[in-house]
């Protein structure tokens, strides 16, 4: 048994905490049941073939920690809407055209799919929104870091990335057996909307980076916390299209 670790944002939420969801599990799954990833591997490493996303959920193991709080940092500055959906969409087409033009054949059919498939999930994004609860959407537009935890005793499998250390878990987790840290001033909606899940302040972190190098990526994840929702800077980064 090993405690495994997945770097995430609060548009995870989206997917995770639906009546409808299995819990933790990859893009495909989510799809696959009707429901639309707000966020996740949409990289070329994570959606091309073999890619975590239709494989499995990404995880590192606890020396290595610091991963997963890098992935969880992005939550600090990423949100999306409907309008970064659609300035997406344009930028993915033009890039469509652009790489269906280049001399080189075997170089298109290998990021065309990819770039297409992105496309597919900013359009199915677009035309869910309005399906979404305001809260949900909020967890969207106003991302927050999140660390999900969870103890693993199975095989983890190989995936294409481009994280050192970094594992596939081939099974979704549910979400009774997730341990989710998030930003304390988030904690009491959190755990309104999934009293289920145990729920704690990203400062708990603390307890599992243990050795130098984890000790320290906790402390800087603690002090950006302390910067983006302290008195001087208590406000959400606008939405910014790819």
């Amino acid at each position: 048994m090993v405690r495994l670790f997945h770097g995430s944002t609060s548009a995870s939420f989206v997917g995770v905490l639906h009546k409808d969801s299995p819990g933790l599990t990859h893009m495909q799954s989510l799809l696959d049941i009707g429901l639309v990833p707000y966020c996740g591997e949409l990289n070329n490493m994570g959606i091309a073939p073999g890619g975590i996303s239709y494989l499995g959920i990404s995880a590192v193991h606890h020396g290595r920690l610091f991963r997963a709080l890098e992935y969880a940092e992005r939550g600090l500055r990423s949100s999306w809407d409907p309008q970064v959906g659609r300035d997406n969409c344009e930028t993915l087409e033009r890039k469509i055209g652009e790489e269906r033009q280049r001399e080189e054949a075997w170089v298109h059919q290998l990021s065309v799919p990819i770039l297409q498939q992105r496309l597919v999930i900013e359009r199915l994004r677009i035309t869910h929104w309005g399906a979404l609860r305001r809260w949900e959407q909020r967890w969207v537009e106003q991302q927050f870091p999140v660390i999900y935890s969870f103890n693993h005793k199975g095989e983890t499998i190989n995936v294409v990335t481009d994280t050192y250390g970094e594992v596939g878990v081939p099974v979704p987790i549910s979400v009774s057996k997730l341990r989710i840290y998030v930003p304390e001033k988030r904690m009491a909606r959190v755990r309104k909307v999934a009293p289920q899940v145990e729920v704690l302040p990203c400062e708990a972190l603390k307890k599992e980076g243990v050795d130098v190098r984890n000790k320290k990526a906790v402390d800087n994840f603690l002090g950006q916390l302390a910067y983006f929702y302290g008195p001087k800077y208590n406000r959400w980064i606008p939405a910014k299209a790819i």
